[in-house]
């Protein structure tokens, strides 16, 4: 759980803390993080996360910092300055991608993003500047997907979305999806890269309201159309469902889904499932756990809450028969894939 607070469930605990999800009490972690904490990523045993700090355990760490599953913190340390605030992060082969509206790390310019090693927080030779902030990363393939509100990254004129190589220095390729308001979330699914965020149109005037989705074999717009009614500031995806979250959302294709609801991802249209977010409350953040169900982040007026939604629970793939021999066949039954748990 991360945010900007002083105490969670009763204990104290600055701006990051971790809840066990079958019982809802907060666990011994503290990190102890002198500042809001706005990004989140797992990474095997090490936390790493990105927000608006300047220490962490005491220790001087700006903008991004990791901890051990203790919650003491790592040498990483990339030193970010110039509105030193990380919103996104992103994992590539032993380096960490940030993303922000600040304008140096490591002593270098680099604006908007960067590229650090993941042990020490060291910069790399990766160095693409953007004109705008960056909100959210996604990594499928080698290739980094970036979306914000930038109109112009890497010196290439790329309109809020761009697909970047880091193995190549931070090579833009010719992908130009051109959208028309901010990208605030990716999801990269199945070879398929679904972004939400404040826009209306996508490749110059192609109508795609607050969420499109990409075929990312040949990069080609499809057909998919969900119909919310706001944009969407977070996405989380399971086996066969889209969840999607947003302070203004109201529905989705009509169906009421104050602040939080699901889309199929084969049809796009909306699920039954209907959560019961409090009224007043603006979601801005969703999580998923196979244990804990959807976890919900929101706020109102100052106050948090953290919410937990029952889903259903994944169907594992039909099973699969193979002959081995007159009358005799081997049947294999695969396990629904694993969603990560949240921290």
């Amino acid at each position: 759980m991360s945010g900007e607070f002083e105490g969670i469930g009763g204990p104290a605990r600055r701006n990051l803390a971790a809840i066990d999800l079958r019982t809802g009490q907060v666990t011994p972690f503290n990190p102890d993080v002198d500042g809001a904490v706005e990004a989140l990523a797992p990474h095997g045993g090490t936390l790493y996360f990105g927000g608006r700090f300047a220490h962490v355990g005491g220790l001087a760490r700006s903008g991004a910092a990791a901890v051990d599953l203790g919650g003491t913190p790592t040498p990483f340390a990339p030193q970010v300055a110039g509105n030193p605030i990380v919103r996104a992060l992103a994992f590539g082969d032993g380096t960490v991608l940030l993303g922000g509206p600040f304008i140096q790390v490591g002593g270098q310019q680099h604006v908007g993003l960067a590229e650090v090693d993941a042990r020490t927080g060291a910069v790399t030779p990766f160095h693409d500047d953007a004109d705008n902030e960056v909100f959210t990363l996604a990594i499928a393939d080698d290739k980094l997907y970036v979306g914000g509100s930038f109109q112009n990254i890497g010196g290439v004129p790329r309109g809020r979305l761009a697909q970047i190589i880091p193995a190549l220095g931070g090579q833009v390729t010719p992908f130009d999806p051109n959208f028309d308001g901010t990208v605030r979330a990716l999801v990269v699914r199945d070879g398929t890269l679904y972004a939400g965020g404040d826009f209306h149109h996508v490749l110059n005037g192609v109508p795609r309201a607050f969420l499109a989705a990409f075929d990312l074999g040949n990069l080609t717009l499809l057909p998919f159309e969900s119909q919310l009614d706001s944009g969407a500031t977070a996405l989380a995806d399971d086996d066969s469902e889209l969840f999607v979250a947003g302070g203004g959302l109201t529905s989705i294709g009509g169906s009421p889904r104050p602040g939080l609801g699901a889309i199929d991802l084969a049809s796009g249209l909306a699920t039954p499932w209907a959560p019961a977010v409090p009224a007043g409350f603006s979601v801005d953040q969703v999580a998923l756990s196979r244990e804990g169900g959807t976890v919900v982040g929101s706020t109102y007026l100052g106050r948090g809450l953290l919410e937990a939604f029952a889903i259903a629970p994944s169907t594992p793939a039909a099973p699969r028969a193979v002959a081995t021999g007159p009358g005799q066949a081997t049947v294999t039954v695969a396990p629904p894939p694993e969603t990560p748990k949240l921290s």
